[in-house]
């Protein structure tokens, strides 16, 4: 997790990585993120996916609950996701 940058109000843009996770068959795979520099995340600025193999993804239903970020994203069979968010909280 790493702090971005801090804004003039005291909030803070961050980011944390989101673990490697894989699925088998194609369709949803649920991902939680912790963003460990912030109390409360307001909004996610952005989502920087990697698939192996590459594919399209969509993530879908984000929820958020304090420092935690989760989603459900749409996958092919046989992808691993990784890669990053960027997130504005305080």
């Amino acid at each position: 997790m790493t702090v971005i940058t801090v804004l003039p109000d005291g909030r803070v843009i961050a980011k944390a990585t989101v673990s490697a996770t894989s699925r088998t068959t194609a369709g949803a795979l649920p991902v939680t993120v912790t963003v460990t520099d912030v109390k409360k995340v307001e909004h996610v600025l952005q989502w920087n996916l990697n698939t192996s193999p590459q594919t399209n993804y969509s993530p879908t239903g984000i929820k958020i609950t304090n420092n935690v970020v989760g989603a459900t994203i749409y996958t092919a069979a046989g992808t691993t996701i990784s890669g990053e968010i960027i997130v504005v909280g305080y």
